[in-house]
Protein backbone atom coordinates (compact mmCIF):
# COMPACT_ATOMS: atom_id res chain seq x y z
CA UNK A 1 0.00 0.00 0.00
CA UNK A 2 1.43 3.04 -1.04
CA UNK A 3 0.83 6.68 1.46
CA UNK A 4 0.06 9.87 -0.40
CA UNK A 5 1.96 11.96 2.20
CA UNK A 6 3.21 15.35 1.08
CA UNK A 7 3.79 18.84 1.86
CA UNK A 8 -0.02 20.83 1.15
CA UNK A 9 -1.67 17.69 1.67
CA UNK A 10 -5.46 18.13 3.94
CA UNK A 11 -5.41 15.76 6.51
CA UNK A 12 -7.51 14.88 10.18
CA UNK A 13 -5.70 14.94 13.19
CA UNK A 14 -6.22 14.09 16.10
CA UNK A 15 -5.63 16.12 19.78
CA UNK A 16 -6.97 16.18 22.40
CA UNK A 17 -9.08 13.37 22.36
CA UNK A 18 -10.28 15.55 19.22
CA UNK A 19 -10.42 15.59 15.45
CA UNK A 20 -9.61 18.52 13.64
CA UNK A 21 -8.48 19.85 10.15
CA UNK A 22 -5.24 20.68 8.99
CA UNK A 23 -2.87 21.01 6.01
CA UNK A 24 0.83 19.06 6.21
CA UNK A 25 3.72 21.23 6.08
CA UNK A 26 7.27 20.97 5.53
CA UNK A 27 9.46 21.68 8.71
CA UNK A 28 12.65 20.45 10.14
CA UNK A 29 10.97 19.54 13.44
CA UNK A 30 9.86 16.17 11.59
CA UNK A 31 11.22 13.32 13.46
CA UNK A 32 11.04 9.71 14.39
CA UNK A 33 11.69 8.57 17.99
CA UNK A 34 10.46 5.27 20.38
CA UNK A 35 6.84 6.50 20.08
CA UNK A 36 6.71 6.59 16.49
CA UNK A 37 7.13 9.58 13.27
CA UNK A 38 5.87 12.74 13.98
CA UNK A 39 4.94 15.09 11.27
CA UNK A 40 4.03 18.84 11.11
CA UNK A 41 0.62 20.04 11.06
CA UNK A 42 -1.07 23.84 11.16
CA UNK A 43 -4.64 24.44 10.68
CA UNK A 44 -5.77 25.65 7.01
CA UNK A 45 -5.84 29.13 8.01
CA UNK A 46 -2.18 29.56 8.69
CA UNK A 47 -0.81 27.58 5.37
CA UNK A 48 0.67 30.44 3.44
CA UNK A 49 2.00 32.38 7.32
CA UNK A 50 2.28 29.95 10.07
CA UNK A 51 3.41 31.12 13.85
CA UNK A 52 5.22 28.46 15.77
CA UNK A 53 2.55 28.34 18.08
CA UNK A 54 -0.10 26.63 15.72
CA UNK A 55 2.09 23.84 14.26
CA UNK A 56 1.33 20.70 15.82
CA UNK A 57 3.81 17.79 15.66
CA UNK A 58 1.33 14.77 15.46
CA UNK A 59 2.36 10.87 15.67
CA UNK A 60 1.32 9.08 11.78
CA UNK A 61 -0.84 6.80 14.16
CA UNK A 62 -3.27 10.20 14.98
CA UNK A 63 -3.40 11.28 11.22
CA UNK A 64 -6.52 10.31 8.81
CA UNK A 65 -4.90 11.26 5.06
CA UNK A 66 -7.98 10.59 3.15
CA UNK A 67 -9.63 13.68 4.41
CA UNK A 68 -11.57 16.00 2.08
CA UNK A 69 -14.30 19.06 2.70
CA UNK A 70 -18.18 17.88 3.00
CA UNK A 71 -20.59 19.76 1.13
CA UNK A 72 -22.81 21.93 2.68
CA UNK A 73 -26.13 19.75 1.05
CA UNK A 74 -24.86 16.76 2.84
CA UNK A 75 -25.90 17.86 6.22
CA UNK A 76 -30.01 17.58 4.92
CA UNK A 77 -28.77 14.09 5.07
CA UNK A 78 -29.45 13.33 9.01
CA UNK A 79 -29.45 9.32 8.11
CA UNK A 80 -26.05 9.36 7.01
CA UNK A 81 -23.72 12.57 8.75
CA UNK A 82 -25.10 13.78 12.25
CA UNK A 83 -23.01 15.40 15.05
CA UNK A 84 -22.01 13.37 17.77
CA UNK A 85 -25.32 14.52 20.17
CA UNK A 86 -27.37 13.41 17.44
CA UNK A 87 -26.11 10.00 17.20
CA UNK A 88 -26.36 9.32 20.96
CA UNK A 89 -29.89 10.55 20.83
CA UNK A 90 -30.67 8.50 17.87
CA UNK A 91 -28.86 5.25 19.72
CA UNK A 92 -30.30 5.80 22.55
CA UNK A 93 -34.09 6.49 20.97
CA UNK A 94 -36.81 3.77 20.35
CA UNK A 95 -36.30 3.88 16.55
CA UNK A 96 -32.55 2.85 16.71
CA UNK A 97 -31.75 -0.96 15.96
CA UNK A 98 -29.15 -2.34 17.31
CA UNK A 99 -28.96 -5.12 14.17
CA UNK A 100 -28.80 -2.73 11.58
CA UNK A 101 -25.54 -0.64 13.08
Amino acid sequence: MELDIHEGKRVLYKQDGHWKIGVLIEAHSTYMNDKGLFVSVVPPEYVQTWPEHVQHDIEINDLFLDAWPVEDYWRDYKDIFMTKEEYIKFVESEDFVKASE
